[in-house]
């Protein structure tokens, strides 16, 4: 024990100075070239963490034991690669109210809170509901990239489609609640941690049906509403999109964009302790698919692209590691047992799924019409939670026409 405590604090200081494990045992010196696979032949041999097995081999044989094991991987993520959920009281206040579109307002909810370092902090939450809402919405929470409305192709959200499809869209500029600067530390829990007071909030909201609210996010803030989505049982869905290595992807697959470069590139995202496991892949004492499994029974939609850099099939083979959880809480499952072409959704059931778009990483109008399907599915349809097959229509005629749409200075949009 005493050993593996060094090696984990050697590990520590190395993320500080900026230097990482080499496969070797060897130190990664920040200027030294990492490798990137994309061979499928060149993935190496790994094994994943049974999720119905606890850490110490004894298997989950009831709904009361999975509930332990459950809290077990939360721990272990925590322990091992996020830090800990903030313990940080937050007070909220209406700051606002203005006209967004004809039909549509949008509320400023400020939230106040410190951090570790006393800080005072505000985050405006904004929330676009119609005008004349009638009975308590289903809500989409998701936090952006920025707090203004731009017509940006990569991150926007159709706010008009997704208020006209029954939803509020409740959203917070992410780097309002930590900087995303490598001065930071333990991020990604911390913009999860938003999202869950984000919940908060929309318990508060009387327009709001808080017991109908699916998380979702794009890229680093798909990781953010993975994690939220894992730990806090309340979101009734969780969407996460293109979330990249650390999220949904397989990690020990070591394909596209591996951890090495994820601990180069953002080490602020994590805590200091995972740094060990950077060209150690294969003594991780979980992965993905473990998290994943957290949100288990609840439905969970996997959105990739198909980008080598972002690993899809290794958000497939999460998604299909994980499969055996919804299973054992008697969800009826797709087979995953065949990895589905671009935009084909046979991978997509009511309780869980996945799929993906061709072409690079942004969000498409095939993305939204997939996020605003599954969503009324697990929201609003009850009678496609009790089994019925998901239909998938399309709400737009294609994606150049709603670029062309979204791009349109008179076309309100808001960037995610």
């Amino acid at each position: 024990m005493k050993q593996k405590t060094m090696i984990v604090i050697l590990a520590e200081v190395m993320m500080v100075v900026g230097v990482f494990a080499l496969p070797n045992g060897e130190i990664w010196p920040d200027n030294k070239p990492i490798p990137v696979n994309y061979d499928e032949d060149k993935v190496p041999p790994y094994t994943l963490q049974d999720p119905l097995a606890f850490a110490d081999g004894q298997k989950v044989e009831s709904k009361d034991d999975w509930s332990k094991r459950r809290e077990e991987i939360l721990g272990i993520v925590q322990r091992e690669m996020l830090g800990e959920v903030p313990r940080v009281s937050v007070e909220f206040e209406k700051v606002g109210e203005e006209i967004f579109s004809s039909n549509i307002i949008c509320r400023t909810i400020q939230m106040k809170f410190q951090d570790k370092a006393s800080t005072s902090r505000k985050v405006d939450w904004q929330i676009y509901l119609p005008r004349n809402a009638s009975g308590r919405l289903p809500s989409l929470l998701a936090l952006n990239f920025d707090d203004k409305i731009t017509a940006s192709r990569l991150y926007i959200v159709p706010i008009e489609d997704v208020v006209s499809r029954g939803f509020a869209f409740i959203t917070a500029k992410y780097t309002a609640i930590v900087p995303d600067n490598k001065e930071e530390r333990e991020t990604l829990i911390k913009w999860a941690w938003a999202l869950m007071r984000g919940m908060d909030m929309i318990e508060s909201q009387p327009e709001l049906d808080a017991s109908r609210v699916v998380v979702t996010g794009f890229s680093r803030l798909g990781k953010a509403a993975l994690f939220a989505g894992a730990f806090d049982t309340r979101f009734a869905a969780v969407i996460p999109v293109q979330t990249g290595g650390a999220g949904v992807p397989l990690m020990k697959r070591e394909f596209g964009e591996n951890l090495p470069k994820m601990l180069k590139n953002f080490p602020h995202w994590f805590t200091p302790r995972f740094s060990f496991y950077s060209g150690r892949e294969a003594e991780m004492p979980f992965d993905s698919h473990l998290v994943l499994s957290c949100i288990a029974p609840r439905p969970l939609l996997v959105l990739g692209a198909d980008d080598p850099w972002f690993d899809t099939r290794g958000e497939w083979l999460a998604v299909q590691a994980a499969a055996p959880v919804w299973r054992f809480l008697e969800c009826d499952t797709p087979k995953f047992d065949e990895f589905p072409a671009d935009d084909d959704l046979s991978s997509i059931g009511a309780r869980l799924g996945y799929a993906r778009h061709a072409g690079k990483h942004a969000i498409t109008a095939a993305d939204w019409s997939r996020i605003l399907d599954f969503s009324i599915a697990a929201t609003i349809t009850s009678s496609v939670l009790a089994g019925d097959a998901v239909k998938y229509h399309g709400i737009f005629i294609n994606d150049d026409d709603w670029w062309a749409t979204r791009n349109d200075p008179q076309t309100e949009v808001l960037r995610m």
